[in-house]
């Protein structure tokens, strides 16, 4: 049985419901192929960077540098002893006692 193209037209018309559910369907199918190779893709850069010994040798060598930002400090509370007093002792700078305090002073609400 051949068709002609003026058939396929009717029977495209006649069923436009379908025809656009299945051209939906492949547009769906298509982009989704297209997103998950893309995905792939980046997952590979990915890999391939990590993996590169110039890229961990650049990350150690940061993290070998860093500084410490804080101190930890064993302090013994004697009597009469006041947070200013003992902050003071540990040669910190007024700027940041007053940062301190400003969080950990009780709230009016309290």
């Amino acid at each position: 049985m051949i068709f002609s193209s003026n058939k396929i037209i009717k029977i495209i018309k006649k069923n436009i419901e379908i025809t656009l559910v299945f051209s939906l369907l492949l547009i769906t199918i298509s982009s989704t192929t297209i997103y998950n190779k893309k995905k792939i893709l980046i997952s590979e850069n990915y890999k391939n960077l990590i993996n590169n010994i110039y890229f961990q040798k650049s990350i150690n060598q940061i993290f070998d540098n860093l500084v410490p930002r804080y101190k930890n400090i064993n302090h013994k509370i004697s009597s009469g002893e006041t947070f200013d007093k003992i902050l003071n002792n540990y040669s910190i700078p007024n700027e940041e006692i007053n940062n301190c305090l400003l969080y950990t002073s009780p709230s009016p609400r309290d």
